[in-house]
C-alpha cells in the first residue's frame, strides 16, 4: 500500500464531487421524462372534447414522437451514465495502484466496478425506459383497434404498429443495453 501524494487526493476528492454532479443532472433527466409524460397525461384529461383528440389517428403520431422523445432521453441518460463510468473506472485503478487490487474490491470503486462492468445500471435504465414506453404502447394498440372500428380499410394500422413498438422496442435495446466503455479495457491491444 502506498501513500497518495496530493495531488492523488485532490484528484479523487475532485473527481468524486463530479461524479456526484454528473449523477444529479442524470436524475434530473429522468426527472424531466416524468414531468413530460404527466403534463401530457394531465393535458389529455383535461382537455374538453379529448375524446376527438384520443378518437384521431393523428394521436398515433404524437404517440410515436413521444415513444421516440423518451427513448432519447435515456440514450442521453446512457451517455451520461458512460461519463461517470469514465470516471469510476479512473477511481478504481487508482485504489489498485495504492491499495492494491483485494482492498480495492472491499471499497465503493470496486463494488462500482463491477456493477458497471455486469450492465447493472444500464439495466435499470431499460426497464424503465420500457416501463414508461409500456402504457404508450397499448395506447397505440387500443388506437389502432378504434380506428379498425371506424374504418375497415385501415387493417394495416394495426401491423403498422405492432411493427412500430418492435422496432422501438428493439432501437431502445440497442441503445441502452450497452455497457459502459472502460477506457483501460483496450490498452496494449
Amino acid at each position: 500500500m502506498k501513500n497518495p501524494t496530493s495531488f492523488e487526493k485532490e484528484y479523487f476528492i475532485q473527481t468524486r464531487q463530479e461524479i456526484d454532479t454528473e449523477k444529479r443532472e442524470r436524475d434530473r433527466i429522468l426527472n424531466f421524462i416524468v414531468l413530460i409524460l404527466g403534463a401530457i397525461g394531465f393535458a389529455l384529461i383535461r382537455e374538453e372534447g379529448n375524446s376527438e383528440i384520443i378518437n384521431s389517428p393523428y394521436t398515433l403520431i404524437v404517440e410515436y414522437a413521444i415513444l421516440i422523445m423518451i427513448t432519447s432521453l435515456f440514450w442521453i441518460r446512457w451517455k451520461k451514465l458512460n461519463q461517470i463510468a469514465h470516471r469510476w473506472f479512473v477511481l478504481h485503478k487508482m485504489c489498485i495502484n495504492l491499495f492494491g487490487e483485494k482492498k480495492t474490491d472491499d471499497l465503493l470503486e470496486g463494488i462500482v466496478y463491477k456493477g458497471l462492468h455486469a450492465s447493472k445500471y444500464t439495466r435499470k435504465d431499460l426497464i424503465l425506459n420500457y416501463s414508461l414506453s409500456m402504457p404508450l404502447y397499448l395506447s397505440l394498440l387500443y388506437q389502432c383497434k378504434k380506428c379498425m372500428a371506424q374504418n375497415k380499410e385501415l387493417y394495416f394500422l394495426i401491423s403498422i404498429t405492432c411493427i412500430g413498438i418492435a422496432l422501438h422496442a428493439i432501437i431502445s435495446f440497442i441503445l441502452l443495453s450497452r455497457k459502459c466503455e472502460d477506457p483501460f479495457s483496450n490498452r496494449g491491444q
